[in-house]
């Protein structure tokens, strides 16, 4: 299974993105690329210098100094993945991303674009600058957050799934690597088998036995034999105790590996199971939100006059308590503003005039003028308060005599002919 990679990286400062624009350019040494392929390299801008350029016109007049002035896209996919041997493939995928990333942040932004195909996997380096609507640096709404981050992850899949790559697990609780954090991975060495060279040193000539002249040629042979036999127990002995620890070491690298496999694949388990879970309960809130409104319809069917009593207490409770909250709000703010206008009463008080800007001026009577207008629409809100309060003790007033002549009515009717009252109505809208 191949997935779709996204990493980013933050870059606060002219040294980071230098540093950056460094290793994207190959001005400096590269462990991790091959220089044979580095000619495969492609770049949207020829010069690093001229990428600085194009990020300090980008950015505003006025930044702060921990402001993100730009951030670092790599996005690539798991090296298993097909299009890696399908140079169109490839292109559209490159292609997409540089898409989706100028929908994202706006073409204007995204200043320049890298290739690299001189290392293990090839991958597509972005430099950006995080401007939003408002011509504000904002990396936050791109970047602020573990939803944020997920987004962007769910965003840029729905945009190559269709080439083979799958998401990552959504819901994990897997942290989020960066750029500097995936190149160093990439950086790691990786196991490699070794081959055992297995050499047997022939026996030398002064190390060869020495025989009589008088000696048998059988005698001396077997005197030959012995001595390299000998020999070559010695290094077959030494090549086994040397095989048997790189044995035991590809063992302990196996169970390690083995070990942090399971690990992952256990995190991966419980993340999935949570992420089950949830979706579960939500699926449970929702039958009993289905349930509750089933009979809530079915009450208001069965009882219209309970329910129209019960909905009208309901929205005045609703109403009284947005009034509560637009009077402590209104409160809050006639306090506020009367901390300010001691304030600046006391300015003017001051031996030395005080200048004040003329935009000040115009700020603070449109505050005044908001206070106002504020104050009025509390007073209205009061006022209908009271007249709801008036209109509902009327109503409960005419409701109690009605109810009283239909009871005298029924005590003092003698006749059986005499017409049945009609039945109170239901509100004062009513005819």
């Amino acid at each position: 299974m191949s997935y779709a990679i996204l990493r980013t990286a933050k870059l606060k400062s002219f040294g980071e993105i230098g540093g950056s624009l460094s290793h994207n350019y190959r001005t400096r040494p590269t462990p991790n690329a091959n220089p044979i392929h580095t000619p495969d390299n492609h770049h949207s801008v020829s010069k690093p210098d001229l990428v600085m350029d194009g990020i300090k016109q980008r950015l505003p007049d006025k930044t702060r100094s921990n402001a993100v002035l730009c951030v670092e896209y790599l996005i690539t996919a798991s090296p298993e993945w097909d299009g890696w041997q399908n140079k169109a493939k490839e292109q559209d995928f490159f292609k997409r991303s540089l898409e989706w990333l100028e929908k994202r942040h706006g073409k204007e932004n995204v200043v320049a674009t890298s290739i690299h195909r001189d290392e293990t996997t090839p991958h597509l380096i972005a430099y950006v600058v995080p401007i939003d609507s408002q011509r504000k640096l904002n990396a936050r709404s791109f970047l602020g957050g573990r939803a944020a981050l997920s987004k962007m992850q769910t965003d840029f899949h729905s945009k190559v799934k269709d080439l083979g790559l799958e998401r990552g697990l959504e819901g994990s609780k897997a942290e989020h690597k960066t750029v500097k954090e995936f190149y160093a991975e990439l950086q790691e060495p990786t196991p490699q088998n070794e081959k055992i060279d297995i050499k047997i040193q022939r026996l030398g000539y002064d190390e060869q036995p020495k025989s009589h002249f008088l000696d048998a040629k059988a005698l001396h042979g077997e005197r030959v034999m012995d001595a390299v036999y000998e020999n070559v127990e010695l290094q077959v002995n030494e090549i086994k105790n040397n095989f048997e620890i790189k044995l035991a070491e590809m063992q302990e690298n196996f169970e390690k590996n083995l070990r942090i496999e399971r690990q992952n694949a256990e995190a991966q388990r419980k993340a999935h199971e949570k992420a089950v879970d949830a979706l579960q309960k939500n699926i449970n809130n929702i039958n009993d939100l289905k349930n509750e409104f089933k009979d809530f319809i079915e009450y208001k069917h069965l009882f219209p006059e309970k329910f129209e009593d019960i909905e009208f207490k309901l929205k005045s409770e609703i109403e009284n308590y947005h009034h509560k909250q637009g009077l402590e709000e209104y409160q809050k703010k006639f306090f506020e503003e009367q901390r300010r206008l001691e304030r600046a009463k006391e300015a003017r008080e001051m031996p030395e005039p005080v200048k004040i800007d003329p935009k000040e001026l115009e700020y603070q009577e449109y505050q005044r003028q908001q206070a106002e207008l504020e104050q009025q629409a509390w007073l209205d809100a009061m006022k209908r308060e009271r007249d709801e309060e008036a209109r509902m003790e009327a109503y409960k007033k005419r409701k109690a005599e009605a109810d009283r002549e239909i009871e005298e009515m029924r005590k003092n009717s003698v006749n059986r002919d005499e017409p049945i009252p009609k039945p109170r109505p239901k509100n004062d809208f009513e005819p």
